[in-house]
């Protein structure tokens, strides 16, 4: 046996390098985790989905937002008869402002009569 060459078995040795990777992809994970969370609670833009009666609602709900001074970037509105019953929903992309955020907004638009459902997509 000696002076024969010894083959050690595939894989083993370098588990210092396994550690190693393993130790840095969990501290990645906890960081972008944490650094995700706060760009969401500070984001900027959200999408509404909201369910109305009429149209003098939508037109408070397009007010609200002036006054508020937060831009509409897209809104699509649909309307469905029915029967009897005329339900129209609307999808807001809205950027909002630093004063004004996500759960207050919600609530401003759930007081307006006429609003059937208000829901951050």
């Amino acid at each position: 046996m000696v002076g024969r060459y010894h083959r050690p078995h595939p894989g083993a040795g370098f588990y210092e390098g396994g550690l190693l990777a393993t130790l840095l992809i969990l501290l990645a994970e906890l960081l972008f985790s944490k650094l995700e969370y706060r760009m969401l609670d500070n984001a900027p833009e959200i999408n509404l989905y909201m369910e109305y009666t009429g149209k003098t609602c939508l037109e408070h709900v397009l007010r609200l937002y002036r006054e508020l001074d937060l831009k509409l970037l897209d809104m699509e509105i649909t309307r469905n008869a029915d029967g009897d019953k005329i339900t129209s929903c609307a999808i807001f992309t809205l950027r909002l402002n630093k004063k004004c955020k996500a759960d207050w907004l919600l609530g401003q638009l759930h007081a307006i009569k006429g609003i059937v459902l208000v829901e951050e997509l």
